[in-house]
Protein backbone atom coordinates (compact mmCIF):
# COMPACT_ATOMS: atom_id res chain seq x y z
CA UNK A 1 0.00 0.00 0.00
CA UNK A 2 1.64 3.42 -1.09
CA UNK A 3 -0.96 5.48 0.72
CA UNK A 4 -3.36 5.92 -2.04
CA UNK A 5 -3.44 2.60 -4.07
CA UNK A 6 -2.47 -1.49 -3.24
CA UNK A 7 0.40 -2.96 -5.13
CA UNK A 8 0.16 -5.95 -6.20
CA UNK A 9 3.55 -8.06 -5.74
CA UNK A 10 4.47 -10.66 -8.27
CA UNK A 11 5.87 -13.25 -6.85
CA UNK A 12 6.61 -16.84 -7.25
CA UNK A 13 3.68 -18.74 -5.21
CA UNK A 14 2.42 -21.52 -5.32
CA UNK A 15 -1.58 -22.63 -5.06
CA UNK A 16 -2.83 -21.98 -1.08
CA UNK A 17 0.24 -20.18 -0.17
CA UNK A 18 -0.17 -17.97 2.88
CA UNK A 19 1.58 -15.10 4.14
CA UNK A 20 2.55 -15.76 8.20
CA UNK A 21 4.84 -13.37 8.93
CA UNK A 22 6.36 -9.98 7.36
CA UNK A 23 9.33 -8.16 8.17
CA UNK A 24 11.41 -5.42 7.35
CA UNK A 25 15.14 -5.24 8.12
CA UNK A 26 17.41 -2.26 8.69
CA UNK A 27 18.58 -2.70 5.05
CA UNK A 28 15.28 -1.87 3.81
CA UNK A 29 14.87 -5.75 2.50
CA UNK A 30 11.57 -7.15 3.11
CA UNK A 31 11.15 -10.71 4.62
CA UNK A 32 8.10 -12.65 3.94
CA UNK A 33 7.76 -16.07 5.92
CA UNK A 34 5.43 -18.00 4.18
CA UNK A 35 3.26 -21.50 5.46
CA UNK A 36 4.12 -23.79 2.18
CA UNK A 37 7.66 -25.68 3.47
CA UNK A 38 8.31 -25.52 -0.33
CA UNK A 39 8.70 -21.82 -0.03
CA UNK A 40 9.95 -20.98 2.57
CA UNK A 41 10.83 -17.10 2.80
CA UNK A 42 11.00 -14.77 0.15
CA UNK A 43 13.35 -11.86 0.20
CA UNK A 44 12.17 -8.88 -1.39
CA UNK A 45 14.00 -5.60 -2.21
CA UNK A 46 12.48 -2.35 -3.09
CA UNK A 47 14.22 -0.73 -6.60
CA UNK A 48 12.24 2.82 -7.89
CA UNK A 49 9.47 2.03 -6.09
CA UNK A 50 8.99 -1.12 -7.10
CA UNK A 51 9.24 -4.58 -4.98
CA UNK A 52 12.09 -6.81 -6.66
CA UNK A 53 12.57 -10.26 -5.41
CA UNK A 54 15.91 -10.82 -3.88
CA UNK A 55 16.28 -13.91 -2.79
CA UNK A 56 13.87 -16.92 -2.00
CA UNK A 57 15.14 -19.42 1.27
CA UNK A 58 13.70 -22.60 0.40
CA UNK A 59 16.19 -24.67 3.45
CA UNK A 60 17.39 -24.02 6.77
CA UNK A 61 20.41 -26.07 7.62
CA UNK A 62 19.59 -28.29 4.20
CA UNK A 63 16.03 -28.97 5.17
CA UNK A 64 12.65 -27.43 4.36
CA UNK A 65 10.61 -25.67 6.87
CA UNK A 66 7.33 -23.98 8.14
CA UNK A 67 7.95 -20.61 8.98
CA UNK A 68 7.32 -20.04 12.53
CA UNK A 69 6.19 -16.29 14.27
CA UNK A 70 8.63 -14.37 12.15
CA UNK A 71 12.15 -12.63 12.68
CA UNK A 72 13.99 -10.61 14.50
CA UNK A 73 17.36 -8.19 13.24
CA UNK A 74 20.55 -8.99 15.71
CA UNK A 75 23.26 -6.43 16.34
CA UNK A 76 25.35 -7.48 13.87
CA UNK A 77 22.56 -6.98 10.91
CA UNK A 78 21.76 -10.63 11.11
CA UNK A 79 18.41 -12.14 10.78
CA UNK A 80 16.93 -14.60 13.20
CA UNK A 81 14.24 -16.85 11.74
CA UNK A 82 12.46 -18.92 13.41
CA UNK A 83 10.24 -21.94 12.76
CA UNK A 84 7.89 -24.82 13.96
CA UNK A 85 9.90 -28.08 13.99
CA UNK A 86 13.41 -26.67 12.84
CA UNK A 87 13.95 -24.14 15.37
CA UNK A 88 15.47 -20.64 15.24
CA UNK A 89 18.05 -20.02 12.43
CA UNK A 90 20.71 -17.00 11.85
CA UNK A 91 20.73 -15.79 8.11
CA UNK A 92 24.73 -14.54 8.24
CA UNK A 93 25.44 -11.38 5.55
CA UNK A 94 27.56 -14.18 3.65
CA UNK A 95 24.70 -15.64 2.80
CA UNK A 96 25.42 -18.87 5.01
CA UNK A 97 23.00 -19.78 7.98
CA UNK A 98 23.83 -20.99 11.40
CA UNK A 99 21.38 -22.66 13.55
CA UNK A 100 21.10 -20.91 17.24
CA UNK A 101 19.07 -24.01 18.76
CA UNK A 102 21.76 -26.44 17.90
CA UNK A 103 22.38 -26.28 21.71
CA UNK A 104 21.74 -28.98 23.94
CA UNK A 105 18.92 -26.86 26.00
CA UNK A 106 16.97 -26.55 23.12
CA UNK A 107 15.05 -30.10 24.10
CA UNK A 108 12.44 -29.39 20.76
CA UNK A 109 12.59 -27.17 17.98
CA UNK A 110 9.00 -26.49 17.81
CA UNK A 111 9.36 -22.23 18.26
CA UNK A 112 6.25 -20.68 18.80
CA UNK A 113 7.28 -17.18 19.24
CA UNK A 114 10.37 -14.99 19.49
CA UNK A 115 10.98 -11.77 20.48
CA UNK A 116 13.91 -9.51 20.70
CA UNK A 117 14.24 -6.81 23.72
CA UNK A 118 15.80 -3.81 23.82
CA UNK A 119 19.39 -5.49 25.40
CA UNK A 120 19.83 -7.56 22.88
CA UNK A 121 18.21 -10.65 24.54
CA UNK A 122 16.90 -12.79 22.42
CA UNK A 123 13.48 -14.97 23.97
CA UNK A 124 12.17 -18.00 22.43
CA UNK A 125 9.40 -20.03 23.82
CA UNK A 126 9.30 -23.61 23.02
CA UNK A 127 6.00 -25.53 22.58
CA UNK A 128 5.62 -27.28 26.02
CA UNK A 129 9.01 -26.23 27.26
CA UNK A 130 8.91 -22.69 28.01
CA UNK A 131 11.20 -19.92 27.57
CA UNK A 132 14.56 -19.93 26.65
CA UNK A 133 16.52 -16.33 27.24
CA UNK A 134 19.63 -15.87 24.77
CA UNK A 135 22.05 -12.86 25.41
CA UNK A 136 23.97 -13.53 21.83
CA UNK A 137 26.36 -15.74 24.48
CA UNK A 138 24.67 -17.91 26.72
CA UNK A 139 21.56 -19.44 27.09
CA UNK A 140 18.90 -19.90 29.86
CA UNK A 141 15.51 -22.05 30.07
CA UNK A 142 12.77 -20.65 32.03
CA UNK A 143 9.42 -22.72 33.16
CA UNK A 144 7.03 -22.87 35.51
CA UNK A 145 9.44 -23.91 37.97
CA UNK A 146 10.83 -20.99 38.13
CA UNK A 147 7.58 -19.20 38.30
CA UNK A 148 6.53 -18.50 34.62
CA UNK A 149 2.94 -18.73 34.37
CA UNK A 150 2.47 -21.62 31.36
CA UNK A 151 5.07 -23.47 29.55
CA UNK A 152 3.44 -22.45 26.22
CA UNK A 153 4.31 -18.71 25.61
CA UNK A 154 2.26 -17.22 22.28
CA UNK A 155 3.52 -14.07 22.50
CA UNK A 156 6.04 -11.45 23.79
CA UNK A 157 6.89 -8.10 24.36
CA UNK A 158 8.94 -5.61 26.48
CA UNK A 159 6.91 -2.78 28.37
CA UNK A 160 8.74 0.81 28.86
CA UNK A 161 9.91 -0.61 32.32
CA UNK A 162 11.83 -3.31 30.53
CA UNK A 163 9.75 -5.81 31.74
CA UNK A 164 9.28 -8.93 29.07
CA UNK A 165 5.61 -9.92 29.05
CA UNK A 166 4.57 -13.19 28.17
CA UNK A 167 0.85 -14.25 26.53
CA UNK A 168 0.34 -17.72 27.99
CA UNK A 169 -1.56 -20.05 25.91
CA UNK A 170 -3.47 -21.27 29.11
CA UNK A 171 -2.55 -18.67 32.44
CA UNK A 172 -2.94 -14.94 31.14
CA UNK A 173 -0.12 -12.97 31.36
CA UNK A 174 3.11 -13.35 32.88
CA UNK A 175 5.04 -9.89 33.90
CA UNK A 176 9.13 -10.52 34.21
CA UNK A 177 11.33 -7.60 35.83
CA UNK A 178 14.73 -9.89 35.24
CA UNK A 179 14.31 -11.60 38.56
CA UNK A 180 10.45 -12.07 39.65
CA UNK A 181 7.74 -13.67 37.52
CA UNK A 182 3.73 -12.00 38.21
CA UNK A 183 1.11 -13.66 36.34
CA UNK A 184 -2.55 -12.20 35.83
CA UNK A 185 -5.42 -14.57 34.86
CA UNK A 186 -9.34 -14.43 35.17
CA UNK A 187 -8.88 -14.78 38.83
CA UNK A 188 -7.55 -11.02 38.30
CA UNK A 189 -10.43 -9.88 36.08
CA UNK A 190 -8.37 -10.52 32.60
CA UNK A 191 -11.39 -11.39 30.39
CA UNK A 192 -9.47 -15.08 29.24
CA UNK A 193 -6.87 -17.23 30.12
CA UNK A 194 -5.72 -17.84 26.57
CA UNK A 195 -3.66 -14.94 24.91
CA UNK A 196 -3.27 -15.54 21.86
CA UNK A 197 -1.15 -11.70 21.25
CA UNK A 198 0.50 -9.02 23.61
CA UNK A 199 1.87 -5.50 23.09
CA UNK A 200 3.04 -3.45 24.98
CA UNK A 201 2.40 0.83 24.73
Amino acid sequence: YTGNTIQQLDLPLVNNSHVLCFFKSGKNEFYIGLNNSEEGILVLKKNKGKFQLKNQIKTLGGNTFSTGSGFAELPGGEIAVSTFGNGVWKLNADGSQTEITADPIFQNKDVLTMFLDSKNNLWISLNQLGIIKYDLKTFKNYTTKEGLGDNSVYSICEDKAGNIVFGNYENGITIFDGKKFKTLNKSDNLCSNNIQSVTCD
